[in-house]
């Protein structure tokens, strides 16, 4: 885990959070002090994320309640609390995220996290380990090493 950065010169400042972490905020089996500590400087700061988050979220509640882990009523108390929180889409490039995706293996989705993180220069906050390991390869700081909830 390195020291988060300040922003780059497109005046970003805050993170970028995978779905992953913001899984963990939302699902109340995979919270962690981990996970809160960067819910809590989301709420201080900004998260950044790739267009395809909210489906990503969106698709987790959907299939936890579909499976059981959580009640329907939950589903719609926890998408009204991740939506207040201070998260703002950033645009992505097709070419690069295509050009990630095909070079480190990931998903598309997973190489659009990237591409918000090498655009403005912010650090990324994942529990991903295959998007963890090619962030460090595109020397992108990561502010959660992939450990885990």
């Amino acid at each position: 885990m390195t020291a988060p950065s300040a922003g780059s010169a497109h005046g970003a400042g805050g993170l970028v959070v995978d779905v992953s972490v913001a899984g963990a905020w939302i699902m109340p089996d995979e919270s962690s002090t981990v996970s809160v500590a960067v819910g809590e400087r989301v709420l201080a700061e900004t998260a950044w994320v790739p267009d395809l988050f909210w489906h990503e979220v969106r698709n987790l509640l959907v299939m936890a309640c579909r499976h059981g882990r959580i009640p329907e009523d939950l589903v719609w108390r926890q998408l009204e609390r991740i939506e207040t929180m201070p998260i703002r889409v950033a645009p992505t490039s097709s070419t690069t995220v295509l050009r990630l995706a095909l070079k480190h293996g990931l998903t598309a989705y997973e190489a659009s996290c990237l591409a918000v993180a090498q655009a403005l220069a912010l650090p990324l906050a994942t529990f991903d380990r295959a998007m963890a390991k090619a962030a460090q390869a595109e020397q992108i700081d990561l502010l959660i090493a992939a450990a885990g909830p």
